[in-house]
């Protein structure tokens, strides 16, 4: 699956473009990554062969945060756990935006019977990709490490379905519009 921009030639209004981003992933990467520090490259810089500062498909400026703020407002329609799933996906784990994310989604995926606030966020963060040990996480909130373990499992299933659905509401939606293939 590729994001389209929507061609703005107005001999073929709604016609789809050459693809922006290889796959849904790169498309919300993108949005959630994108700075407004990229500019394009000068003249000189072309000439001489160096790249530019921006890294987003060739979008910088005001098309590039356009763009991302495109996809972003599609995500934003999405019910909150799923708007959260695809946040803690791919935003920045340093910004609070991500770290928001992760405590709805700490609080929906729990299990029944595990109650410990620190244990939940610590293993929602783990299955978005940051380094948590199960023996560190039990020691820190005097748990047995094989409760930390089983409880991972449950919620690492349910954020996966979450997830899962997320993408494929956003597919559907960027195929309705026109900005999947």
């Amino acid at each position: 699956m590729t994001v389209s921009t929507i061609a703005a030639d107005a001999s073929s209004p709604g016609r789809v473009r050459d693809p922006l981003f290889r796959c849904l992933s790169d498309a919300l990467r993108f949005a959630y990554l994108y700075s407004a520090q990229q500019y394009a490259q000068t003249p000189m810089s072309r000439l001489i062969g160096t790249s530019g500062l921006g890294t987003g498909c060739g979008l910088v400026g005001l098309d590039g945060a356009a763009q991302a703020g495109m996809i972003r407002a599609t995500v934003d329609r999405l019910d909150p756990h799923k708007r959260a799933a695809i946040i803690a996906r791919f935003a920045d784990p340093h910004s609070t935006l991500w770290a928001d994310a992760i405590y709805r989604l700490a609080s929906w995926a729990v299990p029944a019977g595990v109650s410990h606030r620190r244990v939940r966020q610590a293993l929602t963060a783990k299955h978005f990709g940051v380094k948590v040990h199960f023996c560190e996480v039990a020691e820190q909130c005097e748990v047995n490490r094989k409760i930390v373990s089983k409880t991972y499992n449950a919620m690492s299933k349910r954020l996966r379905e979450l997830e899962t659905a997320a993408q494929n509401a956003l597919y559907d939606e960027f195929t309705e519009r026109g900005l999947v293939e």
